[in-house]
């Protein structure tokens, strides 16, 4: 089953083709969209998912009540800053757009790992964890936890790795917090938390139907 078919059989048809019409809006008006949030809201998180993100994240993130969403002017963002894909070669990376739109909720509904990145520290603010996923690439997905005015978990940041790359940066063990921000100046890298990340990570088993 490929991608499309997977989260169209998650989500419904009208879902799906919603997601369409959001994508193609947000490129045209550069992030801005007419929805509450600026945000398109897809389904409740799944009592499985729930559960594997408490784990993840030391209980850390409980997102009972919560639901995944898109988050246009962050969607927007991110496709805008990783289309290039000269500069993403640069970086062991790979180009996206947004047709890949269906790669990143698949990621988010059935995460092959799970992993905390922060829990509401002065730089992201807001409770943040990630899932990673295999669809022929590596993608990595930090996902946001809004706050009680806000039910959504959305993503705030995608990065979509080459086969090379990520081999490279996993063999010894690497956490997505120090595979994404290792090299940033704003961040402190602990060891101690890191120990607690690798104890707590989340790995799913995913049957083929």
């Amino acid at each position: 089953m490929d991608t499309c078919k997977r989260v169209e059989e998650a989500l419904g048809v009208e879902k799906t083709n919603e997601i369409v019409l959001f994508m193609n809006g947000l490129m045209k008006n550069r992030g801005v969209t007419q929805y509450v949030h600026n945000q398109l809201s897809l389904l409740d998180i799944p009592a499985w998912l729930k559960d594997a993100i408490f784990t993840a994240t030391g209980g850390r993130i409980d997102v009972n009540g919560k639901r995944f969403a898109l988050e246009a002017g962050k969607l927007y963002h991110e496709i805008v800053s990783h289309s290039d894909e000269d500069k993403e070669a640069l970086r062991g990376q790979k180009a996206y757009s947004e047709n890949n739109i269906f790669e990143v909720i698949e990621t988010m509904l059935f995460p092959d790992i799970i992993e905390g990145i922060s829990y509401g520290d002065t730089l992201d603010q807001r409770k943040v964890f990630a899932v990673e996923k295999y669809l022929g690439h590596n993608i990595i997905i930090v996902l946001s936890v809004g706050g009680n005015r806000n039910p959504n978990v959305t993503p705030q940041q995608i990065v979509y790795f080459n086969n090379d790359k990520w081999i490279t940066l996993t063999k010894s063990g690497m956490t997505m917090r120090e595979i994404l921000y290792g090299s940033s100046k704003k961040r402190r890298i602990i060891p101690e938390e890191l120990n607690e990340i690798k104890r707590n990570r989340v790995t799913v088993a995913h049957y083929e139907s």
